[in-house]
């Protein structure tokens, strides 16, 4: 059986991408990455392996490999002969993350406020007529 699958990224900008072979362990890792940073697997939350190898399409040993990959990456805590959490976000980690979030919408919400300024100033807008002879 053949070890490799397509994995095809997706982009709003140009959706004709070149394929990109990978391992079934690659694109198992990329899934399961993608699912922690979502936060659909929750953090604190434990790892069944065989379901989440199931829901990925995938058998065991990709999974196993993955799952080092992300151990190592901080993203999960395993306990040898024990159970394999979810790592939860620190305090730090907290506030960097939400730093992030207040700093990337700090423009938008600019562009909100001078839209809104904007229309205001447009409503109350009368186009001059033509001129009185008086």
């Amino acid at each position: 059986m053949d070890s490799t699958v397509l994995f095809q990224p997706l982009s709003p900008r140009n959706a004709s991408v070149q394929l990109q072979t990978v391992t079934k362990a690659k694109a198992v890792y990329i899934e399961a990455r993608s699912r922690i940073l979502k936060g659909t697997l929750a953090p604190g939350s434990a790892v069944n392996q065989e379901a989440l190898a199931a829901d990925l399409g995938g058998s065991i040993t990709p999974l196993r490999e993955a799952l080092r990959r992300l151990e190592m990456e901080g993203l999960i805590h395993m306990e040898p002969h024990r159970t394999m959490t979810i790592t939860p976000l620190t305090s730090q980690e907290l506030l960097e993350e939400m730093y992030a979030i207040r700093t990337g919408a700090r423009p938008i919400c600019r562009w909100v406020d001078l839209r809104e300024r904007i229309g205001g100033a447009a409503r109350g807008y009368r186009p001059a007529g033509p001129p009185e002879d008086g």
